[in-house]
């Protein structure tokens, strides 16, 4: 297997792009199990690989110990602009969107 570069890819968790915010990789593997398949006339164990699992432990500046509460929605026209200082999901229903 040849090296590859990971810039340009993202890393989500939980729904959050962490991709700016993860400072280090601090654990990645891969753990394999293995199947005993000893063939019966084989003198020893033999073993093929089996299902594969994958961990990885990273630490990150991401930090997000706000709550937050439904503002009211401003009259046509008037921008709402977030307060918070981390991310929000924003959903509208009902209504009508012109752009």
């Amino acid at each position: 297997m040849a090296k590859s570069s990971g810039l340009g890819d993202n890393f989500y968790a939980g729904g959050y792009d962490l991709s700016g915010d993860v400072a280090s990789i601090d654990k990645l593997s891969g753990p394999l199990n293995l199947l005993e398949a000893t063939g019966i006339k084989q003198l020893a164990e033999a073993r093929i690989p089996g299902q594969r699992d994958g961990m990885m432990q990273f630490s990150s500046y991401f930090e997000n110990t706000g709550t937050t509460n439904t503002p009211s929605m401003p009259a046509s026209g008037t921008p709402q602009v977030s307060t918070y200082n981390w991310p929000v999901f924003v959903t509208i229903t009902g209504g009508t969107i012109s752009m």
